[in-house]
């Protein structure tokens, strides 16, 4: 291997590292973005759920407090109306209140539906780049066990492969300049 080679491939693998580390940054925020996402439409369903579970309570409550009133009105009328305006709403406003908030938890079901369907789309390509990541991983692994190889052998008072090519070289080369006269 020539000097230049091995620059021009340190180069390259200098150039791959920083490509890999976006790369990873990249999907490490992809995948942020994804938890936190997941996290809040999750947060959201759970309460979209439990508004739904007092919807449904909600007719039969309504019954119930209506035959309370109507008992309450016929043992003691008053006069006075009830500081929370909820409770001062007939049966047809009641029932307005009650299908505008369906109408909002309607609502509130389709932005659900919609950035559930959003989900698949990210994770498959949340998968892609894992998939190219995987590759330029691998490799960091091998370069950089043999770069840990070799700095081992060099501490350790060894010469490595390269090293005497790159002296053997060398030598050919000053040798054949001296046999064939040629000058530098």
């Amino acid at each position: 291997m020539e000097p230049l080679e091995n620059a021009r491939l340190e180069q390259q693998l200098a150039e791959e590292k920083v490509a890999l580390k976006e790369q990873k940054q990249q999907v490490e925020d992809l995948v942020a973005q994804l938890e936190a996402q997941g996290k809040a439409l999750a947060a959201r369903y759970e309460a979209v759920q439990l508004q739904q579970a007092r919807l449904d309570e909600l007719p039969t409550k309504i019954d119930d407090l209506e035959t309370q009133i109507e008992a309450l009105q016929a043992s003691n009328p008053s006069p006075t109306k009830n500081a929370n305006p909820n409770l001062n709403l007939s049966l047809p406003q009641t029932r307005a209140l009650l299908s505008e908030r369906e109408s909002q938890m309607a609502d509130l079901d389709a932005q659900i539906r919609a950035l559930q369907s959003q989900v698949p789309r990210k994770q498959r390509e949340l998968e892609r780049l894992e998939d190219e990541l995987q590759p330029l991983v691998n490799q960091r692994k091998i370069v950089v066990a043999q770069a840990r190889e070799a700095r081992q052998r060099r501490e350790e008072g060894g010469v490595d492969e390269m090293e005497e090519r790159g002296r053997w070289y060398r030598a050919s080369e000053t040798t054949l300049r001296e046999v064939l006269g040629v000058k530098d």
